[in-house]
This record gives structure tokens, C-alpha cells and sequence, in this order.
């Protein structure tokens, strides 16, 4: 039986080719790591809108519980799932719960999204959650590692955040 140079040539690459691949199962893969899906919605130069008027936040008085007097603020910096910014003020929070909010939005046109800014009205439940709903459309955020998280379920949908405090704002 006779072999030719080419035929040789690719029994070699097909032995080595198993060869490699053999040696690449018993490796073990790196598992990516990086910023959960929280963590991609912080858009530091997220901007969403002028007001008209200067929305004052007044400081939580000593009968509302600490967890709670933290929301108090301005939230911003990001973009639900990093894409359409969204600002938080959080104006008012009494003892009782309610809470006074400025609910800010940027537009977005691949969601149809319109610039928007609305007073609203929410309710921290005894889980520290702060929950705003308006329609159809149900917010909640919590804090957690110094941050504003917040979950959006409108429609069939979700969407998520991840807010920073905006310290330098001209609202305190």
C-alpha cells in the first residue's frame, strides 16, 4: 500500500487535530466574570431632564426610620437596563410610609420613549422597598450597597437599574 505526501499530510493534521481537541476537553473553561446586569445600568453622563422649577427635597423628619430617611435624594447616573436614563427624586418621606417622588425620564427612540417628568406618589412597605406605580407601570427600588437598585414591570416586561447618589445637586 502506497501513500502519497498529501494523503500522509492530512492523516497527520486529522491526528493532530484530535489530538488538541482531546487535550482541550480535559482543561477546565474560565468562567467569564464581570458586572452583573444591575451593575451595566450605571450610565455616569445619563441625563434626563431640565425642570422648570427647582424640586426641593425635604429632609426626613426623626420620626421616620433611618433605612427608610436613606432613599431621601436625588438618584440618577443611570438607564433602565442602560439604555433609556431615568432619575429618582425621592422629595418627601413620612413617618407613615408615603413617599413624594419626581419621576425623571430621558427620551429614547428605539422604545418610543418620550422625555418625562412627573410628581408621583409611592409607599415604602415594611421590606424598605420603595414602590411607585402609575397606570399599568409598577416601580420599586431598594438600597443596597449605597445604591438605588429598582425593578420596572410594565406590560409583560422588566426592566432594571442601578442608581448612584447625585451629591452635587442643587436640590439640598
Amino acid at each position: 500500500m502506497r501513500f502519497s505526501r498529501s494523503g500522509v499530510g492530512r492523516l497527520l493534521v486529522g491526528v493532530l487535530t484530535i489530538l488538541g481537541l482531546s487535550g482541550c476537553a480535559t482543561e477546565k473553561k474560565a468562567v467569564a466574570t464581570g458586572p452583573t446586569p444591575f451593575d451595566r445600568t450605571v450610565v455616569e453622563d445619563c441625563y434626563t431632564v431640565d425642570l422648570f422649577t427647582v424640586a426641593k427635597i425635604e429632609p426626613p423628619g426623626s420620626d421616620v426610620p433611618a433605612e427608610w430617611a436613606r432613599l431621601s435624594g436625588k438618584w440618577g447616573s443611570a438607564g433602565w437596563d442602560g439604555k433609556w436614563c431615568h432619575d429618582l427624586y425621592v422629595l418627601k418621606i413620612a413617618a407613615n410610609g408615603e413617599v413624594e417622588v419626581m419621576d425623571l425620564h430621558a427620551p429614547y427612540e428605539p422604545w418610543a420613549k418620550p422625555a418625562t417628568a412627573f410628581r408621583r406618589k409611592g409607599r415604602i412597605s415594611k421590606d424598605g422597598h420603595l414602590r411607585v406605580a402609575h397606570g399599568a407601570v409598577v416601580s420599586e427600588y431598594w438600597l443596597e450597597n449605597g445604591r438605588l437598585y429598582g425593578l420596572r414591570k410594565e406590560g409583560s416586561g422588566q426592566l432594571r437599574i442601578a442608581m448612584l447618589p447625585r451629591v452635587n445637586s442643587k436640590l439640598f
